[in-house]
C-alpha cells in the first residue's frame, strides 16, 4: 500500500475542521445559556440582549436586534441558539478566526453589570 500524504494531511484538516466547529458550536451555547432572557431574569430582560448575539469569521458583525419597546421576546434564546446552524457553513477550515460578538448597545453593561441596576453582571 502506498503512502498518500495529501490525503492523510486532508483528513487530519477535516477532522481539525469538525472539532473547531463543534468547540464553537459549544461556546454559543453556553454564551446563549448563561445571557439573561425573559425566562430567567425575573422579567428585567425582553430579549434583545441574547438576541444580538452574532457569529462570524475575522471580525465582529456590527449588527444587533432590538425588541421593540413594550414587547417582550419569549423565544429571544431559541432564536440566538440558531447561530449553532450557520456555523457548519462559515467554518470551511481549521484555521479560521471566529468572532462571537454582542453590538446592542447595552452589551458592556449587562456584561459586567456597570451601569445596569437590573440584573447583575454575568
Amino acid at each position: 500500500m502506498e503512502f498518500d500524504a495529501n490525503s492523510l494531511i486532508q483528513e487530519l484538516n477535516d477532522q481539525i475542521t469538525k472539532e473547531v466547529k463543534e468547540i464553537v458550536k459549544d461556546t454559543i451555547r453556553e454564551v446563549v445559556e448563561a445571557s439573561p432572557t425573559p425566562q430567567n431574569s425575573a422579567g428585567f430582560s425582553v430579549g434583545s440582549y441574547v438576541r444580538s448575539h452574532r457569529v462570524a469569521l475575522d471580525q465582529a458583525d456590527d449588527s444587533y436586534d432590538m425588541v421593540p419597546e413594550g414587547e417582550v421576546d419569549e423565544q429571544a434564546a431559541s432564536k440566538a441558539m440558531e447561530l449553532i446552524n450557520k456555523v457548519d457553513d462559515l467554518i470551511k477550515e481549521p484555521c479560521v478566526r471566529v468572532v462571537i460578538s454582542n453590538n446592542v448597545p447595552h452589551a458592556l453593561d449587562v456584561e459586567t453589570g456597570e451601569n445596569w441596576q437590573k440584573t447583575p453582571g454575568y
